[in-house]
């Protein structure tokens, strides 16, 4: 990941609201400049993205990266590479939550994860429960602000609204 007009406009909002994001940053392409441009922000927090966000799926089939038939072990590889690349780049601010490219991960890669140091996985949508497995907490979330499929912009206020409200009327009925 480099410094974008995106991570600027980001960054903007963060100095005008004091709201501090989390970001989510692909190991296989994260750069220096993104390390010395976040050194003026302590507040904000790095999540890893998987490795390299590349789709692995096989045709038809929704992307993944991590799991789907790919082996065990070369996604753990690949996971602790990525790792050792964020802890150099980020080593104050570098969190052990896993942040799985299109929000798809295995469930047999949870204990892998916790094996290898994450606390946390943080996908999209309801979770089942609060922990995916022992050890590894699940903070999913319920709103997407970005219309990936129409040109990558905010998909407005009514969608993303609609999602947060759906959420919380399904947390508040117990669902």
């Amino acid at each position: 990941m480099a410094v974008t007009a995106a991570l600027e406009r980001l960054l903007e909002v963060h100095r005008h609201s004091g709201v501090a994001p989390a970001i989510a940053s692909i190991p296989a392409h994260a750069e220096e400049g993104l390390a010395e441009k976040l050194e003026h922000y302590p507040s904000i927090a790095v999540l890893q993205h998987g490795y390299a966000h590349k789709n692995y799926a096989n045709q038809g089939e929704r992307a993944i990266e991590l799991g789907g038939d790919r082996r065990r072990e070369h996604v753990v590889a690949e996971l602790k590479k990525g790792w050792g690349r964020l802890a150099t780049l980020f080593p104050q601010r570098l969190l052990p939550v896993m942040v799985p490219p299109w929000n798809r991960i295995s469930p047999e890669l949870f204990p892998e994860l916790c094996a290898l140091g994450f606390r946390a996985l943080s996908a999209f949508a309801p979770r089942a429960r609060r922990e995916a497995i022992a050890g590894l907490l699940q903070a999913n979330c319920h709103a997407d602000l970005i219309d990936w499929r129409n040109g990558r912009r905010f998909r407005g206020e009514d969608r993303t609204l609609d999602q947060i409200c759906t959420h919380l009327e399904a947390r508040r009925s117990g669902a």
